[in-house]
């Protein structure tokens, strides 16, 4: 009798699937294969505001690393595509309007691609605030040890690893050390006589020899007062900068999965976020965050990088390159 009702669960279950999804459209995130954890992501919350401003069903769709966070025990699945009589790929939320008029009486599928009229910063705080509950990991987070006496800190996501060999990514996802390092000085610039803590979140295969070129970098850059930890710092005009204690820290080399979704919610708890425009798993990182400033690097020179509208961001300064 047993065995008997094992067979039928399988039958009661694609009936009860079929059941669900027919006479209606419904919004899922098309898997992105080999792409990384922070495209795949921000490709799901583009799904989950077009579906929250069109009030068209999500349905989820697993990608890389999603079974370490909280959606994956609460999001509906989405079943295969083959159970869906209209299937169609869309960019822009009026597509999703159209076919849910069109196909009342048919299921159909809207698979939101990573490019759409839509960006997640222009959600209200209410689904900004429902999305980090469900980006929320399933684990145990290992949070920074910030060391005492320490009153601002700052975390620069720099992306080394596959894209240092693709043109393509220069100006984009990867800048020079260079590049980092004007910007972060131009950051503690602000901060007055703060004692910081500078955070590198980092692919480079060496991260300790990194944080210490950039700290050998940002002090030669100032002329101490005296010997002293926290002593004022001048500018090359002679000019008070302000007093510092300077201390750098960096992630774990190891980019296990887990390290991966705690690199991303430890980057969200700093004060101050510096990052490169075209990474996703940073601006993640700054829409689940509340960081008082956030810094952009942007490349003057890369003519198909264009400022992204930045009305809803008032914490974001963006940071312009010297044109060459």
């Amino acid at each position: 009798m047993l065995q008997k009702k094992y067979r039928i669960l399988p039958i009661f279950l694609l009936v009860t699937t079929f059941h669900v999804i027919y006479g209606k459209t419904f919004i899922t995130n098309g898997p992105c294969g080999r792409a990384r954890f922070g495209h795949n992501l921000y490709l799901y919350l583009r799904a989950k505001l077009v579906s929250h401003a069109t009030g068209v069903p999500y349905l989820y769709t697993p990608f890389i690393h999603s079974e370490l966070l909280h959606l994956h025990h609460t999001e509906k699945r989405c079943p295969s595509e083959k159970y869906f009589a209209y299937v169609t790929r869309v960019k822009k939320i009026n597509h999703v309007k159209s076919v849910a008029a069109k196909h009342r009486q048919q299921n159909a599928l809207c698979v939101v691609k990573y490019k759409t009229d839509m960006d997640i910063f222009e959600a209200p705080e209410a689904f900004r605030e429902k999305m980090r509950e469900l980006l929320r990991p399933n684990f145990s987070v290992t949070k920074i040890a910030i060391p005492k006496d320490i009153t601002a800190t700052v975390a620069i996501h720099i992306r080394r690893g596959d894209v240092v060999k693709m043109p393509d990514y220069k100006g984009k996802k990867f800048f020079e050390n260079d590049h980092y390092i004007s910007a972060l000085c131009k950051l503690l610039e602000t901060l007055d006589d703060q004692q910081v803590y500078i955070h590198l979140y980092t692919d480079d295969p060496n991260p300790s020899a990194l944080a210490a070129h950039y700290e050998a970098v940002v002090a030669s850059r100032y002329r101490k007062n005296n010997a002293s930890p926290g002593s004022g710092l001048r500018d090359q005009n002679d000019t008070l900068v302000g007093k510092k204690n300077l201390i750098f820290g960096w992630n774990n080399p190891e980019q296990t999965p887990k390290n991966i979704v705690s690199d991303m919610w430890n980057m969200a708890e700093f004060d101050y976020l510096i990052y490169p425009p075209a990474s996703s798993f940073s601006r993640i990182a700054s829409f689940i965050g509340r960081h008082k400033q956030v810094v952009i690097l942007y490349d003057p020179n890369e003519k198909r990088q264009a400022l992204p509208p930045l009305h809803n961001r008032p914490e974001v300064i963006p940071y312009w390159l010297p044109k060459t």
